[in-house]
């Protein structure tokens, strides 16, 4: 069975991101849900999310003993990412903006994982660089102050360096429309629902990871896994509690098309926090959760 020297990235050829979490564009958002309402005229605004994830892409328990080092049960072991954000509002209408998000990702050494066919061996993860350059541009459709909100909104970029080889980016140019429903309830509006549904499409090569070996068993504790694109979803609540604290709950996550198994498909999580405004439209947020 041929094997490929010990890599310095997890993966060999293409590449992948592994974060199912990904920050709403704006302040107007939830979490991850991006909300319908825009800036205001020539506003400006300026985010920070941080986020961290842990054992990402597990690895089968039933991997045979000494295919991967003691203690070593994921591709990821720790994932930490920080997302800088800016806005910029035109014409009541719309807002264009930019995120960057720098990636901080280890994981152990891992042993015999791709294709069946042609397995490889990768060094220790240790990966401290920016993950992606990312553009978009939302138009609002309908305004949530009249009744029900309706927004689309584009997202786009490129991967920068390796990123996507160590997990962190996608392989090559993505690009992400979602539309987007709000509804604020109560006199004052206090209490939002929002939904947000997308298609992640991204080009480039798609790592596999299949079994250890011909009717062995899997590398992934969920079975085959080809990367591909997406079919995203979330649906966020909040309630706003002072005037610049919002309580905010979450569920969000992916439908894979491409080829895998059905544990492989579906990717969900629930988080829960609270999102404080530090100017009117500039914010951080902290919270928590689990895969749903």
């Amino acid at each position: 069975m041929p094997r490929a020297a010990a890599q310095s990235a997890q993966l060999l050829t293409g590449g992948a991101d592994a974060h199912l979490f990904r920050p709403a564009v704006d302040s107007k958002g939830f979490f991850s849900v991006n909300g319908t309402d825009i800036l205001g005229r020539d506003n400006i605004s300026f985010g920070l999310v941080l986020d961290y994830g842990r054992n990402i892409m597990r690895l089968n328990e039933d991997r045979p003993m000494g295919a991967l080092p003691a203690g070593d049960d994921s591709l990821a072991a720790n994932s930490f990412q920080g997302t800088f954000q800016f806005n910029y509002g035109l014409f009541n209408r719309a807002v264009v903006g930019l995120s960057v998000p720098f990636i901080l990702m280890t994981g152990e050494e891992v042993n015999t994982i791709g294709t069946t066919a042609a397995p490889y061996n990768t060094d220790a993860l240790d990966a401290q660089k920016l993950s992606t350059i990312a553009l978009h541009g939302k138009l609002r459709l309908l305004r949530v102050d009249q009744g029900l909100g309706l927004s689309a909104l584009l997202q786009f970029g490129f991967p920068v360096g390796g990123s996507p080889r160590d997990l962190g980016a996608d392989p090559g140019f993505w690009y992400w429309p979602h539309v987007m429903l709000e509804k604020h309830i109560g006199a004052t509006g206090r209490f939002k629902v929002g939904i947000d549904v997308g298609y992640r499409g991204h080009t480039g090569d798609n790592p596999q990871f299949e079994r250890i070996a011909p009717g062995g068993p899997f590398q992934l504790e969920e079975g085959n896994f080809t990367n591909g694109n997406l079919v995203t979803f979330g649906l966020g609540l909040s309630y706003r509690v002072l005037q610049s604290l919002d309580l905010v709950a979450e569920t969000y996550g992916t439908q894979l098309l491409a080829d895998a198994d059905a544990k492989q498909k579906l990717s969900q999580e629930v988080v829960g926090g609270i999102k404080l405004f530090i100017e009117k439209n500039s914010y951080l947020m902290m919270g928590g959760g689990s895969r749903a």
